[in-house]
Parts: structure tokens; C-alpha cells; sequence
């Protein structure tokens, strides 16, 4: 049954494997020729428009121009990679499962010497090989671009799915989405549309729902003399929140909290600091520091540190692998009590 399975989706393999080999092209050479504009500007003389000569300025003006102007498509990049997981995903299931649901075919197979769950377990076992294989070397390079490209930090919401291995569960997620619906449905349009959506609900969720409830974040008081620094692995802050954090956002504290502060309490805190500025006083020259001793209060940056990166991954990622499972468990349930 396994090489059957194979020999069904071989032709559907090799076209998926086409268009990924076409992009992990496409992200070598983005990867490489941005990387070298960015090591180019954050060397002398312009060290990142930091404390940069002033004979330079207008050279080093320029090489900012022409970073930022190789980065024009990298969210148009992004966006394909994180798409690709539950497109190819959703393919794999339609043609493995629905298609043959659909046309009836499985009447032939069903009364073969398999049973109907070693031919689902078959169909299972040959498409996440397939999905293993695509998008192991497309998360690995994309890792790669993102820290090439200097895109953004791995733990912020943009770069967070294309920096680890959460790419390979969407298309998983998806693939047993749709080869579950599949066999409730049994047409391939209908599935198809179903699962993809339903797949792109559970990543949105995961991402502004679930996610931001799986990190405790901390804070840092952030200086007044806060400034961004250039180095080999991009920018940094200094007086702020740790470089390649999560900012989550901030806001004003009582002068020594030890605890980090709630959304509700950052925002009341705020309302009366920005009330204070709108007085009088407030306009004056010296309004910020009026306001801040008078009420006792200093800005606080809200982050979570890069070291929370692989944990956050491996969690987000159980849960993708918990509803593959169920998803998994409902179509083995499903496949039993159908009718050919």
C-alpha cells in the first residue's frame, strides 16, 4: 500500500519539490546579496550611521538607501514561506484522500487484502515524508535568510515562524485537515477551500491569541539617553529593552517597581503621566521631568528576551502536533464506519 500511495502522489511530490527548489534558489541569492550590503554598511567608515565621519555621510546615505532598497520584497518573501506549509499541506491531502473519495476508488481498494486503516495510515505515512522532506531544507534556509537579511529578530511575531521549524507543522496541520474533511465532505473544491481556511485560522489564532499567553514577559526601565547602535548582526538598543527581544510594547511605572507591570496598570499610569503634560507646566521646557518626579513615575519596556525563542518554539509546536494527532484520530474514527 505504501508504494501505491507513493506512486499516486509521485508527479504532485515532484511539482511541489520544483517550486521549492525555485525559492530556496530565490532565498540564496536575496540571503547572500543582502548580507553583504548590510556587512558593507555596518563596517567603516559608516558603522551603521553610527558616529559616522562627516566626509562619509553622503556615501554612507547612499549605502543606507541601497539596504533598505534590497529589502523592498523580503514581507513579500516571508509571506510565500509561511504560505507554502498549509498550500502544499492542503494539495497533498485533496489528491491523496479526497480525490480518491470523491471519484470512489476506494470501493476497489477497501475490498483489496488491506484494511481501511492501514490504507489511511499508508496515505499518511508516504504525504508527511513528502512534507519532512520539502520543508526541512526550507525552514533551515530560511533561518538562514532571516539572520542574512537582518529581517528581524527570531522571537518577534514577524520572523518567529520562519526562524525555527513551525513551517513544517502548518503543512502537517493542514494535511490532516483536509484528509479529515475529506472524508465528511468527499468533494475535492469544497475540501480543499475548507481546509486551507480552517488551517489559516488555526495559525492566526495561534499567533495573536495563543502565542502572546505562553511567555510571561519582563521589563527594563528605558533610559533617557536611550540610542541604536550598528554591529555585525544588525542594531541594537542601549538603554532599552535587550537587543533581538520581543517589544511588547510600554509604558509608566511607579519609580522601583519590581514586578513586571500589568497592561491595565502601564495604561492608567500613562493617562495620568500625558494628563500632567497637557497642563501648563507640563508645556514647559522641563515638563517631562516636572511630570515624571512629580508623580514618581518612569517609562518601562515591556519584551520578551531571545533566550525564550526555542521553548516558545517547542510549545507553539505542540500544540500544532496535539491538533494534527486529534485531527488524525477523527479521520482514522471516520474511515472506519464509511460507506464505499
Amino acid at each position: 500500500m505504501i508504494w501505491t500511495a507513493w506512486r499516486q502522489q509521485r508527479s504532485v511530490a515532484v511539482a511541489m519539490s520544483v517550486v521549492a527548489i525555485a525559492f530556496l534558489g530565490y532565498l540564496l541569492y536575496s540571503g547572500f546579496h543582502q548580507q553583504a550590503l548590510w556587512t558593507q554598511y555596518l563596517a567603516r567608515p559608516c558603522r551603521g550611521d553610527l558616529n559616522t565621519p562627516v566626509r562619509y555621510q553622503t556615501y554612507c546615505s547612499g549605502l543606507l538607501d541601497t539596504v533598505q532598497n534590497s529589502g523592498h520584497f523580503n514581507r513579500f518573501i516571508v509571506n510565500v514561506g509561511i504560505i507554502l506549509g498549509p498550500l502544499f499541506g492542503s494539495i497533498l491531502g485533496v489528491s491523496s484522500v479526497t480525490r480518491e473519495v470523491e471519484q470512489r476508488t476506494t470501493r476497489l481498494v477497501w475490498t483489496q487484502s488491506g484494511t481501511r486503516s492501514q490504507w489511511l495510515a499508508s496515505k499518511y505515512l508516504v504525504n508527511i515524508a513528502i512534507i519532512v522532506t520539502i520543508f526541512g531544507p526550507m525552514f533551515l534556509m530560511l533561518g538562514w535568510w532571516n539572520r542574512a537579511a537582518h529581517y528581524g529578530a527570531r522571537i518577534a511575531p514577524s520572523s518567529f515562524p520562519i526562524a525555527g521549524f513551525l513551517l513544517l507543522l502548518y503543512s502537517i496541520v493542514a494535511f490532516t485537515a483536509v484528509v479529515t474533511l475529506g472524508l465528511f465532505i468527499r468533494r475535492a473544491g469544497w475540501t480543499f477551500a475548507v481546509g486551507l481556511i480552517f488551517a489559516g485560522l488555526v495559525i492566526f489564532g495561534m499567533e495573536f491569541g495563543v502565542r502572546p499567553l505562553l511567555v510571561s514577559p519582563t521589563f527594563v526601565v528605558v533610559s533617557s539617553s536611550e540610542i541604536t547602535q550598528g554591529s555585525t548582526s544588525g542594531f541594537y538598543a542601549s538603554g532599552g529593552a535587550p537587543s533581538n527581544s520581543w517589544g511588547r510594547g510600554g509604558g509608566y511605572a511607579p519609580v522601583g517597581t519590581t514586578v513586571t507591570p500589568s497592561t491595565q496598570s502601564l495604561d492608567a499610569y500613562s493617562t495620568k503621566f500625558y494628563g500632567c503634560l497637557n497642563t501648563p507646566r507640563g508645556h514647559e521646557k522641563t515638563g517631562y521631568t516636572y511630570c515624571s518626579n512629580r508623580l514618581n513615575l518612569e517609562y518601562v519596556g515591556i519584551f520578551v528576551p531571545d533566550s525564550e525563542f526555542w521553548r516558545l518554539q517547542f510549545e507553539e509546536g505542540s500544540i500544532y502536533l496535539g491538533i494534527a494527532i486529534l485531527l488524525s484520530a477523527t479521520s482514522y474514527l471516520r474511515v472506519r464506519r464509511m460507506l464505499a
